[in-house]
């Protein structure tokens, strides 16, 4: 159930949120990867419990090179497309305990 490679055509830029600092949210250097994009807007549950609209999903192989599950946090930046939204959620999706993808959503 792995992510096809033809299908990880998106370029993808995150800047990990490392939480707030004394002038504001603190992020990380920005790491790029690749993903398959959705832009379909659904509900979704926030960290807080709240519903939220996100307006796309990311879909991410934690075979490229990248701890998707370290860098994919709520709260932190990611740009592709030209657009620069926020993560709501991050739900990793497991086979035997192991990794298979990364989905993620953002507002």
């Amino acid at each position: 159930m792995r992510i096809p490679p033809h299908e990880l055509t998106e370029a993808v830029t995150v800047r990990t949120y490392l939480g707030p600092g004394p002038r504001g949210a603190t992020y990380s250097p920005e790491v790029t990867t690749v993903c398959q994009f959705d832009g379909g807007r659904k509900v979704v549950k926030s960290g807080t419990g709240d519903d939220v609209v996100a307006e796309t999903t990311l879909r991410l192989d934690p075979n490229q090179g990248v701890d998707v599950e370290a860098v994919f946090l709520p709260e932190s930046t990611v740009t592709v497309r030209g657009r620069t939204a926020r993560v709501i959620t991050s739900k990793p999706y497991l086979m035997r305990g192991r990794l298979i993808y990364l989905e993620v959503t953002t507002t």
